[in-house]
């Protein structure tokens, strides 16, 4: 979701909402999924346990998510390549060299 707005139509609808009414992306997700449980409803469809208990949940369990898991390892990422610093090629140069340390620091030292 890098573009934060989902891999299909139905994924972008809670962020435009929430973008565009100013309401927190869970609340505008729970509301879309509970839309869309009643259209199922009226139309005849399949509804289960699992449906009801996906509509009220996906919307917190995916803010959390975010907030937890993909905001920080983003940020994490962010910061290591605007500051990319000697000690991190050093400990990964010879990795990549397929060379023992030693052999990496000459090379170090002639550039």
């Amino acid at each position: 979701m890098a573009p934060s707005l989902g891999v299909a139509p139905y994924d972008a609808i809670a962020p435009i909402i929430s973008t565009r009414f100013h309401i927190k992306y869970k609340t505008a997700r729970v509301g879309q999924d509970v839309c869309f449980l009643v259209a199922a409803l009226i139309a005849g469809g399949p509804i289960g346990f699992a449906s009801i208990v996906v509509a009220f949940f996906a919307g917190p369990l995916i803010s959390y998510w975010d907030r937890s898991i993909s905001t920080p390892t983003m940020d994490y990422i962010n910061d290591l390549s605007e500051q990319p610093s000697f000690n991190h090629w050093q400990m990964w140069l010879p990795a990549l060299l397929n060379l023992d340390i030693t052999h990496c620091q000459m090379l170090i030292i002639q550039l």
